[in-house]
């Protein structure tokens, strides 16, 4: 199951499922040096961030996803990267449709203070984020696999399409 799953149960009030892709926003930090990851198991790693609430704009929800699944304030700071993902698991498609194509809204920000909180609302299997040296990050497994070996590359200056792909997560 992608990051940040939740079953059809569980949704927040409020929340519809997209028709066609949902946006996803995720942090990459300004002081690029030691990242924050989210960890999910021995499995893999993602960037911290989430789901965009209807209403809701891209940065409010990166501020949101952080606090609840980090404890960590940011501000949100320039536009770093996208990239698409889609889900090619038919059963993946039926039972979690708002998880089966996204669309990743990745931006740099700096914490807004230096100690967390606790988190309030991590994802479903997320075990703990973590801080982890720059050349670690890029040999990590990501999810969506168009992360792995990507994270020194979304500190550079330039906001970048990192393209597009297919995932074959199991349900």
């Amino acid at each position: 199951m992608p990051a940040g799953l939740v079953k059809k149960q569980k949704r927040k009030e409020g929340y519809r499922d997209p028709k066609h892709s949902r946006s996803i926003a995720s942090a990459q930090w300004k002081t690029p040096s030691q990242p924050l990851v989210t960890t999910y198991g021995e499995t893999y790693y993602d960037l911290p961030g989430g789901g965009q609430h209807p209403f809701e704009t891209l940065e409010q929800a990166l501020y949101r996803e952080l606090l609840e699944e980090t404890g960590y304030s940011i501000c949100v700071g320039r536009f770093a990267a996208m990239l698409e993902e889609i889900a090619r698991n038919p059963k993946m498609r039926e039972n979690y449709p708002a998880y089966a194509h996204r669309i990743l809204h990745i931006f740099h920000a700096d914490l807004a203070a230096d100690t967390p909180v606790q988190p309030s609302e991590t994802d479903f299997q997320q075990q703990e984020s973590l801080w982890v040296p720059l050349a670690e990050a890029d040999r990590l497994v990501f999810r969506p696999q168009l992360l792995c070996g990507q994270i020194s590359r979304l500190c550079q200056e330039n906001a970048v399409f990192l393209g597009s792909c297919f995932s074959d997560y199991p349900e």
